[in-house]
C-alpha cells in the first residue's frame, strides 16, 4: 500500500496546458492563413495597410484608426488641460 499524497489538479493543470498549447498553435496557424488569403485577395501587403492609415489620419477621415489617435493626442497633452 502506497501512503503517498497525491494532488489531482497536478493532473488537470498539465492536461489543460495540453490543450491550450494545442488551440494556440491552431490559432496560429489560422492567423497565419487568413493574412495570407487577405494578402492575395485584395493584392496588399503590410506597407499598403500602413499607408492606408497613415493617409486616413492625415486627411483626418472617419475611421476607427483615426478616433484612437485622436483619443491618444488628447492624453498626451493633458498639461493644457491641467492649466484651465
Amino acid at each position: 500500500m502506497d501512503n503517498k499524497i497525491v494532488d489531482p489538479s497536478n493532473k488537470i493543470r498539465a492536461e489543460s496546458l495540453k490543450i491550450t498549447q494545442t488551440a494556440l498553435s491552431i490559432i496560429k496557424k489560422l492567423r497565419k492563413i487568413a493574412h495570407k488569403q487577405i494578402s492575395e485577395n485584395h493584392n496588399s501587403d503590410k506597407d499598403t495597410v500602413y499607408r492606408k492609415t497613415a493617409n486616413d489620419i492625415v486627411y483626418n477621415e472617419r475611421s476607427h484608426i483615426v478616433a484612437v489617435f485622436k483619443d491618444y493626442l488628447i492624453y498626451d497633452d493633458s498639461s493644457e488641460f491641467l492649466k484651465r
